[in-house]
């Protein structure tokens, strides 16, 4: 074999022998790269999972129902509540009376009692009557006072003690005919009126008996008209 053949035959086999160093290396590379791969694969199921978990929490977190505005609007203010007020409705009409001879005293009466509506005594007015006892307690304190209601033909109408407050005044309106007498007593005090109703009269009559500190006074208005 001469000199250039030998180099030839040096050559190769170290080319083969490059080659095949090379094999291992490169399945080790594949391995390595096929392990990185699956693991990415792996980490990112997981990194999905958990981003699916934590939407779903949000969720449940979002879609909590408050109730606190919902109680706020439907509750009830205490001041929903409203009563009518049904003071002075139960008193006579000034318009059909004559005006009472007192200057100084309310308005409307504390009470009103009906005498002999069918055959007793009512503390409501059904309708306005023609004649009216009032009796005003023009003093600092209230008063008991004893009130006794005859008919000369209904017998008696009233018979009972009541109290009065300071500034107050009752009315007795009658609406049976009949020729009746008042009396008033108390500590200290007396006084008598008279009403004398007849059927299908037209006149109108305001007795006031004033209760003073020192005693009564008593004072009649009347209207007469025809029917």
């Amino acid at each position: 074999m001469n000199r250039r053949h030998a180099l030839a035959s040096i050559a190769t086999t170290i080319a083969v022998a490059g080659c095949l160093g090379s094999v291992p290396s490169s399945s080790g590379s594949a391995q390595d790269a096929s392990t990185q791969t699956a693991t990415t694969t792996e980490r990112g199921t997981e990194t999905d999972a958990d981003e699916r978990t934590k939407k779903t929490t949000g969720t449940d977190e979002c879609t909590t129902p408050k109730s606190t505005a919902t109680d706020a609007e439907t509750e009830t203010p205490s001041d929903a509540t409203s009563t009518a007020d049904t003071s002075g409705t139960s008193g006579t009409s000034s318009a059909d009376l004559p005006d009472p001879p007192f200057a100084g005293m309310r308005t409307d009466p504390a009470a009103t009692y009906v005498v002999g509506k069918q055959g007793g005594t009512t503390t409501t007015a059904t309708s306005d009557g023609a004649h009216v006892v009032q009796i005003w307690n023009d003093g600092p304190d209230a008063r008991s006072v004893s009130v006794v209601i005859t008919g000369q033909k209904t017998g008696t109408q009233f018979d009972d003690t009541v109290e009065i407050a300071a500034g107050d005044h009752l009315n007795f309106v009658f609406e049976t005919p009949d020729a009746y007498k008042v009396e008033v007593s108390g500590e200290g005090f007396s006084s008598t009126s008279s009403v004398d109703r007849e059927w299908g009269e037209c006149s109108t009559s305001m007795t006031t008996i004033r209760l003073r500190e020192n005693g009564t006074e008593m004072r009649t208005t009347s209207q007469s008209g025809t029917c």
